[in-house]
Order: structure tokens, then C-alpha cells, then sequence
């Protein structure tokens, strides 16, 4: 890592590696910190965020976004390393459809009409030079003994709780067979 390009080859390529993540963003209306466990795709080179199709409401998180676009990549594995980002809600019916398509097809989902209509979608570009919010290269190891000696106490909590009870989410099964 150096000064003009902050995100390491190691990181970069744990980047473009279609996995489960943490994503933080700001809360619109408290300013607080707000994150949450979700799959990062990559489809040739460009990172992407989508969810499941929910017709009845917007998530928090594409508000949260719609009023501060700057969020950081949580990577978990085989790198663990926090990425600042600046993500953009894609609305445009055309520019959704072959990102739509990409996640329909890696999660075995055939309703992609229903994903382009509701599903949330956000592209990331990873800020290779933000002074604000470096990458933050924590440990090359899952084991939590070793991201303890090189991050923040209550970061390794809060990803060990994420950890534990995610075990039992099928999202996590899931997403760890796709890719």
C-alpha cells in the first residue's frame, strides 16, 4: 500500500472475489454508524450490491446511501480489511438489468422481472485515494485471535457476534457455495 493507491494487490483482488461482506453506511437521519452483512458481487471488474426482491419497502440501507454515498467494504476473507467506497443507487431499468441478470444467475433465481422491479442495487467504486478513510489492511487469517492485536476491540466483538449468529443464517450457507 502507498500513498496514491491505499488498497494493497492482496486487497484489491479479495475485492473483486464475489463473497459475503459487511457494509457500512450512515444513518440519514442520526448520522450514526450502520452496518450490516450482505454479498458483494463482481461482475467483470464492477462491484455490486443487490438483495432479494421486497416490493414492500425500501431498505434502510439504499436511503441511508441515497443520503451519503460514502460507505466502507467490510472484507472478512481470506483478507480482512476495511475499504472506503462511494456507492450509487442504479435505478435506470437498463443499467440494472444485465447486473440483475448476473445476481439472478448466481443465486439460481429465475424471477428476474420481479428482482429488476424490487430488488435494491447499488454499484461501489473503492476510493483509492481517500485521506478520510484509509484501507485498513487488519489480518490474513480468520482466527480472531490475530485480528485482536490489530484492530479495535469492539470491531473484533461485533464481528465475532456477526460471525456466531450468522451460522445459523442460511444466507451465509448459501453465499458461501456461490462462490
Amino acid at each position: 500500500m502507498d500513498a496514491e493507491n491505499p488498497v494493497d494487490e492482496a486487497t484489491r483482488t479479495a475485492l473483486h472475489h464475489s463473497q459475503v461482506i459487511d457494509l457500512t453506511t450512515t444513518g440519514r437521519r442520526t448520522g450514526q454508524q450502520r452496518r450490516i452483512e450482505i454479498f458483494l458481487h463482481d461482475e467483470d471488474g464492477l462491484l455490486f450490491i443487490t438483495g432479494l426482491p421486497r416490493a414492500d419497502r425500501t431498505r434502510d440501507w439504499i436511503h441511508n446511501i441515497g443520503t451519503d454515498p460514502r460507505v466502507v467494504v467490510h472484507l472478512k476473507q481470506p483478507v480482512v480489511a476495511d475499504v472506503p467506497a462511494t456507492a450509487r443507487v442504479i435505478t435506470d431499468p437498463e443499467e440494472r438489468r444485465p447486473l440483475i441478470e448476473a445476481a439472478a444467475k448466481r443465486w439460481g433465481r429465475t424471477d428476474v422481472a420481479n428482482m429488476l422491479q424490487h430488488s435494491p442495487l447499488i454499484v461501489l467504486t473503492v476510493n483509492g485515494d481517500s485521506s478520510d478513510r484509509p484501507v485498513r489492511r487488519v489480518a490474513s487469517s480468520d482466527s480472531i485471535e490475530s485480528q485482536i492485536q490489530h484492530r479495535d476491540p469492539m470491531l473484533v466483538a461485533d464481528d465475532a457476534v456477526n460471525q456466531s449468529s450468522a451460522l445459523g443464517c442460511g444466507f451465509r450457507r448459501l453465499a458461501q457455495h456461490l462462490v
